[in-house]
């Protein structure tokens, strides 16, 4: 099973268009993910580290183009889900950082999903958990259609679906560690999602409406 798995089709742009379903989807990893899951899919984007795909390999069906495109490098523990407990990111700077940093990765994951051919079947990108790596190409995806910060917002905190109930499982095989309020509160915060996270992202980028990927996605809605 894939978790925080979902399509964005239904989602309404401010212009009052419908994003079709079957197009665009995120997720997090597909260490587990079923055949039948990734039907109607014919690419994947993956963005995590080398380190982590060798750790949890995708199961992708051969005829389903794959792409490993790390945003980050293995340096950048936090949003690889990579931490220790002597270092817990902080959230909202490590967002502001994807955005300032890591622009040569985001770039090539846009191009790809901005010139994918439709009518060959969707698209899917994923981190690990879904959440960091994956909402930023999101927010930028959405944004590229004309889908409002507040509608982008949140579908990103749909992850907590998932997110919250991991991150409780984590933390109850801590209870031995010792940890201060401090650090078990540091800890909470990297593996869920916050608005101010996002927000951190959202005041560096900048939005531009690609009119060909409009197209490209509309016109098979008519």
């Amino acid at each position: 099973m894939i978790s925080n798995f979902r399509d964005l089709g239904g989602l309404t742009t401010d212009s009052g268009r419908i994003i079709p379903c079957g197009m665009l989807y995120r997720s997090a990893n597909l260490h587990q993910a079923l055949p039948e899951e990734l039907g109607g899919i014919s690419t994947v984007i993956d963005l995590r580290t080398e380190t982590e795909r060798d750790r949890m390999p995708d199961r992708v069906p051969d005829h389903i183009a794959y792409y490993t495109i790390p945003i980050f490098d293995e340096a950048t523990a936090g949003i690889t889900r990579e931490m220790t407990l002597s270092f817990v990111p902080d959230m909202v700077d490590l967002y502001r950082k994807m955005i300032v940093s890591c622009q040569s990765g985001i770039q090539e994951v846009l191009s790809i999903i901005f010139s994918h051919d439709f009518a060959s079947g969707g698209v899917l990108w994923h981190c690990t958990a879904g959440k960091d790596r994956c909402g930023v190409i999101t927010a930028y995806v959405l944004s590229a259609l004309g889908v409002s910060k507040d509608t982008i917002m949140a579908d990103y905190l749909k992850s907590n679906e998932s997110c919250i109930p991991e991150a409780q499982e984590i933390m109850s095989q801590l209870t031995d560690k010792k940890l201060s309020e401090e650090e078990l509160k540091g800890l909470w915060d990297a593996f869920i999602a916050k608005p101010e996270y996002l927000q951190s992202a959202f005041n560096e980028m900048h939005f531009d409406e690609n009119s060909m990927f409009q197209d490209s996605i509309f016109a098979l809605s008519l």
